[in-house]
């Protein structure tokens, strides 16, 4: 019994993976984005609808050990900004905060989440899939549309960019692309309305 307790004690103490640097920590994963969101609210750059788009870890193999810095990208909706935060992560300190009005950023899940069921809600949209068998396995692939030409409807919004496949990952010719604006709410899908029209 003594041998099996002594067992048991060892295991526990005998320490699991090591911590990937280039990768934050579960205690770091909770830390430092609210270390940035503080930084941003500090800064009167808290505003509106905001989200965390992407975060990396980085080396500075510059002084030794490296020096590991958490890069934040925070998406605004209010003036399309991009704002760029590094945390040092030994000291959970922000020590840079940058805002890039119109730079490109990904879209957050809960972002491609919104866009999909704002079309997939639409009944234009749903007439469309109609056609379809098997619509509980129609995947949509979602990318960030740039809107770069100021007479085109989306101009400095954020456009998420949605293309239907089927089962077989193949494209829907009936639903050839879809914009949903996620600045204005509104649904897009000119070439749908084409399709229908011709009919």
């Amino acid at each position: 019994m003594m041998r099996l307790s002594a067992f048991v004690a060892l295991a526990l103490m005998l320490p699991g993976d090591p911590p990937q640097p280039r990768e934050l920590t579960a205690a770091e994963q909770k830390a430092v984005p609210a270390a940035a969101e503080k930084a941003l609210k500090d800064r009167d750059l808290w505003k509106g609808k905001i989200y965390l788009t992407n975060s990396e870890v980085v080396l500075d193999e510059s002084v030794k050990p490296p020096q590991r810095y958490a890069l934040l990208t925070f998406y605004r909706y209010e003036g399309n900004l991009a704002i760029l935060v590094t945390v040092r992560l030994d000291k959970i300190t922000v020590t840079n905060v940058e805002s890039r009005p119109h730079m490109p950023t990904s879209l957050a899940p809960a972002e491609i989440a919104e866009a999909k069921k704002m079309a997939r809600e639409h009944p234009e949209i749903q007439k469309a899939l109609l056609r379809y068998k098997h619509l509980d396995k129609i995947e949509i692939d979602t990318i960030v549309a740039q809107i770069i030409s100021p007479e085109v409807p989306g101009y400095h919004h954020r456009v998420a960019r949605l293309f239907f496949r089927d089962e077989k990952r193949n494209y829907l010719a009936g639903v050839p692309m879809v914009d949903v604006d996620l600045t204005t709410g509104e649904v897009r899908f000119d070439l749908i309305r084409g399709m229908h029209d011709k009919k």
